[in-house]
């Protein structure tokens, strides 16, 4: 946990690493958008600037190593699969079975050879098989407003859902999960990531606020977890991690903080590494990050 990156991607070539393995992606119009590894050799570090509150697009990082991320300007979602020569598929409206394709991609994740696309215009959750991101089902009909997505370990998707604002969870095949309920939760402001651990448990950041939302695999509504004391200012967005840790990039600092879910307790912010994080994937984990891209 105490060494800095060990890859990293550069989508429009504005900057190298000496000694970073740089793979070429096609330039992304959108924006300056860097990819990175945490954490990994001693050697090297990620330092961007600020400002460190990019929009949040969808970012995922499956088990075998496929990593997504949506481009929601060009309505496409990319793919790299780095054991066959960085293999990249781009897949456009034109590749999906509806007329009007991805217009608003919100979230991303993938669990058990699947990714999971969730659409805050078509308010459709759409499953592609992976590595060929073959769309193969759509979702319609239970949700209203999708912001994010999370997969456990069984396979159930949990789709984070505004206008009200509500955890769901569906069922491999996705069938609604009835006996899973956190009612409507009352928020200040917006929500900005989910992330969904294993067995089931789910935090949610929200805009401007310091603590993390906490609810059991039960749908249980739990205590917040409140900020690190050695970080002011404090403020959540980006969340990964695994069964045994969280790990949150702060909005404020730039920084990415990792909790201690066995422990209850934050351990420390990953050394040399300050970036704008729009997206975080993975246990070890991937920070996707967006340079001077604010929201």
């Amino acid at each position: 946990m105490s060494s800095p990156p060990q890859r990293f991607e550069s989508i429009d070539g504005w900057t190298h690493w000496a000694g970073a393995r740089v793979s070429g992606v096609d330039p992304n119009p959108a924006g300056e958008v860097a990819l990175a590894q945490v954490p990994g050799p001693a050697e090297g570090g990620v330092d961007l600037p600020g400002p460190y509150a990019p929009r949040l697009d969808g970012f995922a990082v499956s088990h075998c190593g496929e990593i997504a991320f949506a481009l929601p300007a060009e309505r496409k979602i990319v793919l790299i699969d780095s054991r066959c020569a960085d293999r990249r598929f781009v897949l456009d409206q034109s590749a999906c079975a509806e007329e009007d394709g991805l217009p608003s991609i919100s979230g991303l994740a993938s669990g058990g050879g699947r990714l999971y696309a969730v659409d805050a215009q078509t308010t459709a959750v759409s499953i592609f098989a992976l590595p060929r991101l073959e769309l193969f089902s759509s979702w319609y009909g239970n949700l209203r407003s999708p912001a994010r997505v999370g997969v456990d370990s069984a396979g159930r998707v949990y789709v984070l859902n505004t206008k009200p604002t509500q955890l769901l969870r569906f069922d491999p095949d996705g069938r609604p999960d009835r006996s899973y309920d956190t009612g409507n939760v009352a928020v200040p402001s917006a929500t900005l990531d989910l992330f969904v651990s294993a067995d089931g448990a789910a935090f949610v950041s929200v805009a401007d606020q310091a603590a993390i939302f906490h609810f059991s695999p039960s749908a249980q509504s739990l205590d917040k977890l409140l900020p690190p004391e050695e970080a002011p200012g404090f403020r959540p967005g980006a969340l990964a991690g695994d069964s045994q840790r969280l790990y949150v990039a702060d909005r404020a600092s730039g920084a990415l903080w990792v909790y201690d879910l066995a422990g209850d307790r934050w351990l420390a912010a990953v050394p040399r590494f300050r970036a704008p994080a729009a997206g975080l994937a993975g246990s070890q984990p991937w920070a996707l990050s967006a340079g001077g891209r604010s929201s």
